[in-house]
């Protein structure tokens, strides 16, 4: 699919005119109907992208830029080339996820043991420590956004259900006492 038909369809399934859309980032309705259709040579800036995306709460549109965009595909997977292990099928995503997962535990217990002490940063290589742990938790986190990425791309869900499940969790914390501060705390 390219950026303008994923926009025009994204538009559509929102139900918001092209004129609408254009009123609402601050471009023509011809120039909304030149980026449906593709003619704008060179594409729409990506400041365009990101608000058209926002207005039609949706963020595959940027994942739809990002994959047709020739500077992406030239230069970006050779400057971030660890941007290239990540696969886009579901069931290769579940699998890294839960690899992702299994270190990132270990490394949330190696942090654990090491910020119990009185003194952290004096444990041996503290700095390098921290940063390699964090590194292998963010992975965990990145595996979690391509995974919810590829699902509503592929249509098994929406950026709304994305949204219900993100709320239903933060619900379930409020609910069991995870997110009250200490009255000192605050």
């Amino acid at each position: 699919m390219t950026l303008g038909e994923k926009i025009k369809s994204s538009r559509k399934i929102a139900n918001i005119r092209g004129e609408d859309l254009g009123n609402i980032v601050g471009v023509t309705k011809a120039a909304i109907s030149q980026i449906e259709n593709d003619y704008l040579k060179g594409g729409p800036a990506p400041s365009l992208i990101v608000k058209i995306a926002e207005a039609l709460n949706d963020r595959t549109i940027l994942t739809t830029y990002l994959e047709n965009n020739p500077a992406y595909q030239a230069i970006i997977p050779k400057i971030f080339s660890d941007l290239n292990n990540i696969r886009r099928d579901p069931a290769i995503i579940f699998s890294r996820f839960a690899t992702e997962a299994e270190e990132a535990v270990d490394a949330a217990r190696i942090l654990s043991d090491i910020f119990s002490n009185a003194e952290p940063s004096a444990h041996p290589m503290f700095c390098e420590t921290l940063i390699a742990k964090l590194e292998q938790i963010v992975d965990v986190q990145r595996c979690a956004e391509v995974l919810f990425l590829q699902l509503i791309a592929g249509g098994v869900i929406s950026d709304a259900d994305r949204c219900e499940i993100h709320a239903r969790q933060q619900r379930k914390c409020i609910d069991h006492g995870h997110h009250k501060l200490d009255k000192g705390a605050a």
